[in-house]
């Protein structure tokens, strides 16, 4: 099998893949009465062994988000942000990054609790990953040379903050949310 048809084989089979994903799983998990504080001490943990830094850690509201955390697919096999093999291809041949959100909800819309700290009724957690995208407007590459690729400047462009780079939201990633959400609650379950 020559090069071309084997990378025509790989384009091919990298195409089908997303066709076979596993269903979706739950971005969701339960927090029973009186266990919030355990909870949100295995998100914070959990979200930390992923290799994520927290930003916003909020035990009163109920939040914690993180900073964006890089990763550029297959290139970065030790960065395990992506869960499919569909997301890999995409975050190689894209600068991405990812932010994720935890909050934690009364489980009864009832349930208005100022202070999560202090409520006694059961409480969901949810979890929300978002991707970003960057982009480089002006970036002209030179098919000849890689070094030889230049960037011009517009001052309009400067001005309203769109160069050097813009980070833009490309959407969602529920299937690291899913696995984020079950590792979150086994961690809880264990520290019990």
């Amino acid at each position: 099998m020559g090069p071309s048809r084997f990378f025509a084989a790989l384009a091919l089979a990298a195409a089908l893949l997303p066709s076979c994903a596993a269903p979706q799983r739950s971005t969701t998990f339960d927090t029973p009465a009186g266990e919030y504080t355990r909870a949100f001490e295995a998100a914070k943990d959990e979200l930390r062994a992923a290799g994520f830094e927290l930003e916003r850690v909020d035990a009163r509201a109920g939040v914690i988000t993180t900073r964006p955390s890089a990763s550029a697919g297959l290139f970065t096999p030790w960065v395990r942000d992506e869960q499919t093999f569909g997301a890999e291809l995409d975050g190689a041949a894209n600068a991405e990054r990812r932010v994720v959100t935890v909050r934690f909800l009364p489980a009864a819309l009832s349930d208005g609790v100022g202070d999560l700290r202090d409520a006694e009724a059961a409480l969901l957690g949810e979890v929300e990953v978002e991707v970003l995208r960057l982009y480089r407007p002006g970036r002209t590459p030179e098919s000849a040379s890689v070094r030889l690729t230049t960037q011009f400047r517009d001052p309009a462009w400067q001005a309203a903050g769109l160069q050097p780079d813009v980070t833009s939201l490309y959407g969602d990633d529920p299937d690291l949310a899913a696995a984020l959400a079950g590792r979150i609650a086994r961690r809880a379950v264990s520290a019990q």
